[in-house]
């Protein structure tokens, strides 16, 4: 369970509580092999001297499975919103991690958004690699919001340097522009 308190003095319309629980679990199919379960759940509401009354929720279920080089997750994740009632938003998160890597919702939209998703990771010969696709769309309206492929490709060498590329490509249709990343990094560890 979860709560923040947020009350802003520059950014009132930031100034929200959210009220959240997550459950999170995996469970042993075989000796390599398990089932994993992913939900949560929660409610926003204006706080502070934020001008404008919101009354959203969020919520999010994954199943997935793994075994030992691989892991496949399928989800759902609602972030609510209308021109009535708000938008769930979250400003302390990355949501580049969460909603596509092209980076196109990083504010909910006026009308909310939903994520379907299909992710794969795994590792091929020391090399970390992962996949995700995202159908975005709007919550409490009819449109398309396009959709979204994310790539990741790293390595970690004996001397602990990761080398590591993402590219996201984004697709839209007719909420934002296409839009094509292409991120290459490398970083030490100790």
């Amino acid at each position: 369970a979860y709560g923040y308190l947020l009350d802003y003095d520059m950014s009132l319309g930031l100034s929200r509580n959210t009220f959240g629980a997550r459950y999170a679990a995996g469970y042993p199919i075989s000796e390599d092999r398990k089932l994993l379960v992913d939900l949560e759940l929660a409610e926003q509401r204006d706080a502070g001297d934020n001008p404008s009354e919101i009354d959203v929720g969020y919520w999010r279920a994954e199943l997935g499975w793994a075994c030992e080089r691989l892991t496949v997750r399928a989800g759902l994740e609602t972030l609510e919103g209308s021109a009535a009632d708000g938008q769930f938003r979250t400003p302390l998160a990355t949501l580049h991690k969460w909603n596509g890597w092209a980076d196109r919702f990083l504010l909910t939209p006026t009308d909310g958004l939903d994520d379907l998703y299909v992710s794969v990771g795994g590792s091929v010969g020391g090399v970390k690699l992962a996949g995700a696709w995202h159908d975005f769309s709007a919550e409490s309206a009819s449109a398309d919001y396009g959709n979204e492929i994310d790539l990741l490709a790293s390595y970690e060498t004996s001397w602990k340097q990761t080398f590591a590329a993402k590219a996201a490509l984004y697709d839209t249709d007719g909420f934002a522009q296409d839009v094509t990343k292409v991120m290459v990094w490398t970083g030490w560890g100790f």
